[in-house]
């Protein structure tokens, strides 16, 4: 899926075995995820997202080009830090804003429950 195409959307809807879960516009979509998207830029990104696997207040992990996004679900935002710290992974972590593929991400993600948005509208 291109999701940067999806951000021009008006709606936009995610399909599991042929089946709508989850519908509504991009806004909806982007405030239905929980927490706060940070960006880890690291000389391994495997490695980081590694290190952030399982990291209390985690929700998901991915790897994006380059570079892995974190989804806390909650806690403080140092755990990220200390996380990679104690692995020896020296990276740059700054907040960023959701955005469609971060909602792919999330959605793709097995371990994350996420609201359904309800019955799709024509």
């Amino acid at each position: 899926p291109y999701m940067d195409e999806a951000e021009r959307c008006t709606h936009i809807g995610f399909l599991e075995s042929g089946v709508i879960r989850h519908a509504g516009t991009p806004e909806e979509l982007k405030a239905s995820v929980p927490g706060t998207l940070f960006e880890v830029a690291a000389a391994d990104p495997r490695a980081a997202m590694a290190a952030l696997d399982g990291c209390p207040g985690v929700a998901s992990t991915h790897l994006l080009g380059d570079s892995v996004r974190v989804l806390l679900a909650q806690g403080d935002p140092g755990s990220i830090d200390k996380a990679l710290a104690d692995a020896e992974v020296s990276a740059v972590v700054r907040p960023i804003a959701i955005d469609m593929e971060s909602v792919f991400a999330y959605l793709a993600d097995s371990r994350a429950p996420f609201p359904d948005a309800g019955p799709v509208t024509p």
